[in-house]
C-alpha cells in the first residue's frame, strides 16, 4: 500500500489458509481480524481495517451450514453518521451455486432490513461474464441486484493462457458516491488484485 501512495480503509484477503495456530501477518497501521476453517485446511478470509475505524464484528451474519464458502463482517460505526458493513467472501469453486445464493439471500437480507450502507469483496467463483449464457450465473446476479448490490469489476480477474473469467468482485449498494475501481496488476497471486476507492 506504500507503493500504491493510498492508505485504503479495508483490504479483504480471501484463501488465507489460516487456523488457530497462525501467525498473521502485521501491516503497519491495521487492525487484522480472520475467520478460518476450524475442522480441515484451506480457505480463510481475512480483513485489514484501518486501526482509526471504530468496528464490530457481526457474528450474525454468516450461513448456519456451510463448509465451502468462508465469511467475514464487520460493521464500522461512524459517530454521528450512518454506520456501514464491510464483508469478504470465499465461495470454493466446487460449492454448489444455487446452494450459496439461497444462503447468501438469508444473509443479505438481514443486511438490507438493517438500511446501512455494505461493501462486499472477495472470490465468489461465479463467473459474472457469462451471465448470459449460465442460468446459475444469472441467478447469483439477479440475487444480487434484488438486493439492491452492483458489482463494481467489469474485467477479467483471472486470466490463464485459455480463459478469462470475473470471479473476484466487490459488490455494494451504494450508488451516491463517486467510486473509482480498477485491477492491481501483479504477480502476488494468480487472480489480480481489485481495489475500490
Amino acid at each position: 500500500m506504500q507503493v500504491l501512495g493510498y492508505q485504503f480503509h479495508a483490504v479483504g484477503i480471501s484463501e488465507t489458509w489460516l487456523n488457530d495456530y497462525s501467525h498473521s501477518v502485521s501491516i503497519e497501521n491495521y487492525d487484522v481480524i480472520h475467520s478460518h476453517r476450524k475442522d480441515r485446511q484451506g480457505g480463510g478470509v481475512g480483513l485489514y481495517l484501518g486501526n482509526s475505524l471504530n468496528y464490530k464484528v457481526r457474528q450474525n451474519l454468516k450461513f448456519e451450514n456451510s463448509e465451502t464458502t468462508d465469511l467475514l463482517f464487520v460493521e464500522v460505526t461512524i459517530p454521528k453518521g450512518k454506520n456501514f458493513i464491510i464483508g469478504v467472501v470465499y465461495r470454493t469453486p466446487d460449492n454448489n451455486l444455487t446452494t450459496f445464493v439461497k444462503d447468501f439471500n438469508e444473509v443479505l437480507d438481514k443486511i438490507t432490513k438493517e438500511n446501512k450502507l455494505c461493501y462486499l469483496m472477495g472470490d465468489f467463483n461465479v463467473n459474472i461474464m457469462n451471465y448470459q449464457t449460465n442460468n446459475l450465473t444469472g441467478e447469483f446476479l439477479d440475487s444480487m441486484y434484488s438486493n439492491l448490490l452492483c458489482p463494481l469489476i467489469n474485467h477479467p480477474t483471472r486470466i490463464t493462457s485459455h480463459t478469462a473469467t470475473i470471479i473476484d468482485n466487490i459488490l455494494t449498494n451504494n450508488t451516491d458516491a463517486d467510486i473509482i475501481n480498477g485491477l492491481l496488476f501483479t504477480d502476488i497471486s494468480d487472480h489480480l488484485p481489485i481495489f475500490s476507492i
